[in-house]
């Protein structure tokens, strides 16, 4: 076989070689974009899910303290409204006392030894105990009755916030668990693509490995021939 038999050989083996190569990196190509259809449109949708709930989350968390918030407000109204309550009852029982003492102490002064008039000192008493009364009552039941009203509109408000309050934490909670499991869904199938790609991709690297291999082991004795030939071309010159 002449030298140049053995070069155009060579070459041609090179040439096979270098078709080897192309062919495996367009499969590498191939088996990307195959994955990538595979596994982006599930990842994409986890994306799009992730950030729907994590909307959710971020109202949910925004709300619950809101209404945390809300409710430690209108707790601080509602027990200062009890507390204006319980001083206004006090004070009317106090000054009712009050009246009521003087009342009697006045008639005490007054009262003879005549049971006539000890008896009109009696009614005039309980007459005066009875114009008292309504004299405190009207100084202090409006005020009591507004208290109490006020009172028991907070109070709703209170309750609603309340129950409120221990909702949205819990739906917050809800939301926190469905996007840690999404997160952990994307994440597993971001590794399982990736996992899914390289293996691929080591068969086809391995493939093409192989076929050069043949390639070149087919390729040292050509070289082993056309490298005598050169010697001895040489060594005739």
């Amino acid at each position: 076989m002449s030298e140049n038999e053995i070069r155009s050989q060579i070459s041609a083996k090179e040439d096979q070689i270098t078709r080897i190569e192309e062919d495996a990196t367009k499969k590498e190509a191939a088996a990307e974009k195959e994955v990538n259809g595979e596994y982006d449109p599930k990842v994409s949708s986890i994306e799009s899910n992730i950030a729907s709930e994590q909307g959710k989350l971020d109202q949910a968390t925004a709300t619950a303290a809101e209404w945390i918030d809300n409710r430690n407000k209108l707790a601080v109204i509602a027990k200062n409204m009890t507390k204006e309550l319980k001083i206004l009852n006090k004070e009317k029982e106090k000054s009712l006392k009050k009246k009521i003492k003087e009342i009697t102490n006045e008639m005490k002064s007054h009262i003879s030894e005549n049971e006539d008039q000890i008896r009109r000192n009696e009614e005039e008493t309980k007459e005066k105990v009875a114009t008292a009364e309504n004299e405190v009552n009207n100084e202090y039941n409006p005020k009591i009755s507004a208290i109490e009203s006020n009172l028991s509109v907070e109070q709703s408000k209170l309750d609603e916030a309340t129950a409120k309050a221990a909702k949205w934490p819990a739906k917050r909670n809800e939301l926190t668990t469905i996007v840690k499991n999404m997160v952990k869904e994307r994440k597993m199938l971001a590794k399982e693509k990736k996992k899914t790609l390289k293996m691929n991709v080591k068969e086809i690297i391995n493939e093409k490995k192989s076929k050069i291999k043949v390639i070149q082991t087919e390729m040292k004795p050509l070289q082993k021939k056309l490298a005598l030939l050169e010697k001895e071309s040489a060594q005739e010159e």
